[in-house]
């Protein structure tokens, strides 16, 4: 038996142990998620946001390989651009936001080759992103080259097919984002099953054409035959983002996460960094949606194997206005890839506006 003097010493020292192996366990480091997060059931927080609309878009060659979204709230109107045509395609809203016709494309008069994956806007145009260079332009509203941004030289490293895929802007113009899909060479091998990458978050200022980089880890790739990346980014303001993963496992199909991040930790800057080594310190990130967890009504079965038939390639992410019944709005926009097994469509999903508040 001890006294109450020695069990209560011995108490509180069990307390300091414990909080000492939590605070180091709260680290953020670039660590691979637990196992349990790739599958695991989402939380209450993951319902945070809902499927207020989805609509299947109709055959059409404007809407073939959408990739890369923006909301411009002047004129009601989102766009996307194509992959492999030079064009912003338009899709216009009704007044619930939940029907959308498609509207006029901008034919794009840049340098070829191209390969579009991402558009920002901006108050004189639009940014977009070519994995072809990669190169990030401006061009006008009439499609037209007003000028490339210049990225570090690393970014022209980037994996094939793996590049710029995400373009991303302040509602102010001031500041435009990009990040390549997967790791740089330099930075380490794409994300396996056990095992996320790192991933550099470009922030250009349009003004005086500085740029800051950020590292970011992203999710392991699911199990099997799996490829995951980062397909586009959504900028709340100057510090706070919107990051769009993509999976797809041959069998299964897709998995889509939205995260919400800020780049205000000076510990997760890298700007200058010749790599990004394993344990570095990485943006924090919540999870702000799973699409996978969503619960929704009746939907035609998907055309090739899917978690569920919400699912599709989303490559597109943009916030969009406040609904109707005052919830604020994302919008996800799927790339087909010109296959008939996959479908473009427009996912608009509802959530307090609270979630969408700069951090």
């Amino acid at each position: 038996m001890m006294d109450g003097a020695r069990r209560e010493k011995k108490r509180v020292g069990r307390r300091a142990i414990l909080g000492a192996l939590l605070a180091a366990g709260c680290t953020r480091r670039a660590t691979s998620p637990p196992a349990a997060h790739a599958g695991r059931r989402a939380g209450p927080h993951d319902h945070a946001f809902e499927v207020y609309a989805v609509q299947d878009l109709p055959s059409d060659p404007r809407t073939s390989e959408l990739s890369g979204a923006t909301w411009d709230a002047s004129t009601r109107t989102l766009y996307a651009v194509q992959d492999d045509t030079p064009a912003i395609v338009s899709l216009h809203p009704d007044s619930t936001f939940r029907r959308w016709t498609l509207g006029a494309s901008v034919a794009l008069d840049l340098p070829q080759p191209l390969d579009i994956e991402g558009i920002a806007l901006v108050p004189e145009g639009f940014v977009v992103v070519s994995e072809e260079g990669p190169k990030l332009y401006e061009v006008s509203r009439a499609g037209k080259l007003v000028r490339e941004l210049t990225l570090p030289p690393h970014f022209k490293e980037a994996r094939r097919n793996k590049s710029l895929e995400s373009a991303a802007a302040t509602s102010d113009g001031r500041y435009v984002f990009t990040s390549t899909e997967v790791s740089l060479p330099r930075d380490g091998l794409p994300a396996s099953d056990h095992k996320g990458m790192l991933l550099r978050i470009a922030r250009v200022d349009r003004q005086t054409l500085a740029v800051e980089e950020h590292a970011y880890l992203s999710d392991a790739s699911p199990p099997g035959r799996s490829d995951l990346g980062v397909s586009d980014l959504a900028a709340i303001d100057a510090r706070t983002l919107l990051v769009l993963e993509r999976a797809f496992t041959r069998g299964t199909g897709n998995r889509v996460r939205v995260y919400k991040v800020s780049l205000s930790d000076a510990a997760a800057g890298c700007t200058g960094e010749p790599a990004l080594v394993e344990g570095r310190p990485v943006l924090h990130k919540q999870l702000l949606v799973d699409v996978a967890a969503l619960a929704h009504g009746p939907l035609p079965p998907a055309r090739q194997p899917q978690p569920t038939p919400l699912l599709e390639n989303y490559e597109g992410i943009a916030i969009g206005p406040p609904l109707p019944d005052g919830r604020a709005s994302l919008v996800l926009v799927s790339d087909d890839n010109a296959r008939p097994e996959q479908t473009a469509r427009v996912l608009v999903l509802a959530g307090p506006p609270g979630l969408l508040a700069p951090s």
